[in-house]
């Protein structure tokens, strides 16, 4: 992180500036880029380019490509365990649901056939210019080798904590006589 840091010239970096054409990356969920279809019109009319989708870097044999989740559970207290355990069954492993999943959200089937069939495709070409359009082909890659990011109960916490020391550590350029106080405080929230 300092060596990024450093070579960044100790400049902070955010997403105007990669909006007006000054960072190549930006990290951005596949909600957001079917939302949006491909990147917010304000910024693709005001700056004239054009964005493209593609896995973030990483190095060999790990993955750098985020993928979000949503989990579904079912109530200890539930009145009726078996059936909303069906329930849940039936909208995962459906796939005409999971189709339906893909033309009606901005998310993403959990299934691969789904992924990959040709009705996802024209979902997909919907999104971005005809030569930056996101394939199913790229979206099945992605989510084979994306991770998921963990979580448990103070997650949000300690991200913040973490982000917040992090950056004011790289700003002083004491990353190294911060990094035990920062680990001491990290650890004390997840006593």
């Amino acid at each position: 992180m300092q060596q990024l840091y450093a070579n960044a010239g100790n400049m902070n970096v955010t997403s105007d500036l990669f909006d007006e054409g000054k960072v190549a990356f930006e990290p951005i969920y596949l909600a957001q880029y079917r939302t949006y279809t491909s990147y917010p019109y304000h910024v693709t009319r005001s700056y004239n380019f054009q964005v493209d989708c593609c896995q973030m870097p990483s190095l060999k044999g790990s993955s750098s490509t985020s993928i979000e989740i949503s989990s579904w559970g079912i109530a200890n207290s539930s009145a009726n365990k078996r059936m909303a355990w069906q329930f849940i069954q039936m909208l995962c492993s459906d796939q005409e649901l999971q189709q339906k999943l893909m033309a009606s959200s901005t998310g993403s089937s959990v299934l691969k056939s789904v992924v990959q069939s040709r009705a996802t495709a024209k979902v997909l070409h919907q999104y971005g210019s005809d030569s930056q359009n996101l394939t199913n082909w790229q979206l099945d890659n992605l989510l084979k080798s994306g991770k998921l990011a963990p979580r448990f109960k103070e997650y949000t916490e300690v991200v913040n904590l973490l982000n917040s020391r992090l950056n004011t550590a790289l700003q002083n350029g004491d990353v190294d006589t911060e990094l035990y106080d920062i680990q001491t405080d990290v650890n004390n929230l997840l006593k």
